[in-house]
């Protein structure tokens, strides 16, 4: 997220002015354009990584970034790809330590569903951020671990600092997400923040909507002939048979039984309980 990455780069670089910021595009990536301008505006060696997600090895990239992250999820594995050349890149460009953003949606309200979770009375903002908070070791911080570890780095998250996350426990609702028009736009205590530096974070990128990693990297799963991968590689029959011998994990599409399938060609998935928890939000609706 653009957002809370530019708070974690400005910050960062009062002590490490020359220090360079990485994104992965893939496409036409949403987030580019922004981080660019954001890049071009205040001086930022910004490195650019790009991800060919429907390439002629893409398969190939995909069994090693499951094999990386010992997941069969879509919402891991397609911000995986992302994230696994990113940390290739920084390797290869000699650095051991890198800082991300992580946390500060599941702390802030930045998500969708918390942003209007938050707007529901009765504690349903908090049951929800519970959910997602308790979900972060399978999904991003899973995600961030495994595929830097591949590349001995390690990258860290200052948004969850105990005194971060200390303090963001203690907000309300109401200080957390502002109405904004017809939809609630949430981590308002972020965007409070480009305010005290109004010449060096920019406006265009504090009042933009969240969008997911995934999304503002050039991902669309929909239109962009990411699932046709699938389609072409397991036939209905094969997925049949694989909602069969992976019944305990409620395999839903011919996505994740091609990840299912790569998982366990690597280790005995059903000696491994957690992975049968799927990573589904329970979002009360709303009276």
């Amino acid at each position: 997220d653009v957002c809370s990455s530019d708070l974690v780069t400005h910050y960062a670089r009062r002590f490490r002015p020359a220090m360079p910021g990485y994104i992965a595009i893939g496409g036409d990536a949403p987030d580019h354009t922004y981080a660019k301008r954001y890049a071009d505006e205040s001086g930022l060696d910004l490195r650019e990584v790009t991800v060919e997600a429907q390439s002629a090895g893409t398969m190939s990239i995909i069994e090693t970034v499951v094999d990386a992250v010992e997941s069969f999820e879509p919402a891991v594995i397609r911000p995986s790809l992302y994230t696994y050349r990113v940390s290739q890149r920084i390797h290869q460009d000699g650095f051991r330590v890198a800082l991300c953003g992580e946390g500060a949606d599941e702390l802030f309200a930045g998500y969708t569903p918390l942003e209007y979770a938050f707007m529901q009375p009765k504690g349903v903002g908090r049951y929800v951020q519970k959910q997602c908070l308790s979900m972060m070791h399978r999904t991003n911080l899973q995600r961030v671990d495994r595929c830097s570890m591949r590349f001995q780095l390690e990258i860290r998250e200052p948004f969850l600092d105990q005194s971060v996350a200390s303090y963001a426990s203690e907000l309300e609702g109401s200080a957390l997400v502002k109405q904004t028009g017809d939809a609630p736009l949430g981590k308002a205590p972020l965007r409070a923040l480009y305010d005290l530096y109004p010449s060096e974070l920019p406006a265009f990128i504090r009042d933009r909507q969240k969008m997911p990693f995934y999304e503002g990297a050039g991902g669309d799963a929909e239109g962009s002939g990411w699932l046709d991968l699938f389609e072409a590689a397991l036939s209905d029959a094969d997925f049949q048979d694989g909602q069969r011998e992976f019944a305990d994990f409620k395999i839903g599409t011919k996505e994740e039984l091609f990840f299912m399938r790569t998982l366990a060609d690597k280790m005995d998935v059903k000696r491994i309980p957690h992975l049968r928890g799927r990573l589904r939000l329970d979002i009360p609706l709303a009276a």
